[in-house]
């Protein structure tokens, strides 16, 4: 009872996981699961060790099919699948291990994120906000007097404004640059 269940695990875990994250931490062994964008990291490589994990699986007992003379069964658990995919994942290991997918935090780079790869929603959302207020300033500017203290104060803010959104203009400019 006790082997089933570990059988059962060990060929889930090969079948569905290992290979598959061996290799994804291979070959982007950059992407730490930690930090800001530790979520979306983990996701990713979930994801990725998962289909990694099932084509490495479908052409592994592909090849063990086409071969007559092993008999292969596809059987989940059949010892020669097993023991292939063990081996894949050790192989994956070992190369993300040089690669230094396994570094610890403070020997990396911090992670940057590339131009264009953030979202542009929080720029759009200030740049939203920035011409509300200067259509309001606007409009309070036409009602008042012309030289009234409080048309130079709307005038003095307005122009404040303008200089702040042509500012994050070039800045966001800068950055999608790069």
């Amino acid at each position: 009872m006790v082997l089933d269940t570990v059988e059962f695990w060990t060929g889930g875990l090969l079948l569905f996981a290992l290979p598959g994250y061996a290799w994804t931490r291979a070959l982007f062994p950059e992407w730490k699961i930690r930090g800001p964008h530790a979520l979306d990291r983990a996701v990713r490589t979930g994801t990725l060790a998962f289909v990694w994990s099932l084509s490495f699986v479908v052409v592994v007992g592909s090849i063990l099919s086409e071969i007559p003379s092993l008999g292969f069964s596809a059987a989940w658990s059949n010892p020669r699948l097993e023991l292939i995919l063990a081996g894949l994942s050790a192989i994956g290991f070992v190369v993300a291990f040089v690669r230094g997918a396994f570094r610890r935090v403070g020997d990396e780079a911090p992670f940057a994120a590339l131009p264009g790869e953030d979202s542009p929603l929080p720029w759009l959302r200030e740049f939203d906000r920035l011409e509300r207020e200067e259509r309001r300033l606007r409009r309070a500017l036409a009602r008042s007097a012309p030289d009234s203290e409080g048309a130079r104060l709307l005038t003095t803010e307005l122009d404040r404004l303008k200089a702040e959104s042509r500012t994050l203009r070039r800045r966001r400019e800068d950055e999608y640059a790069r």
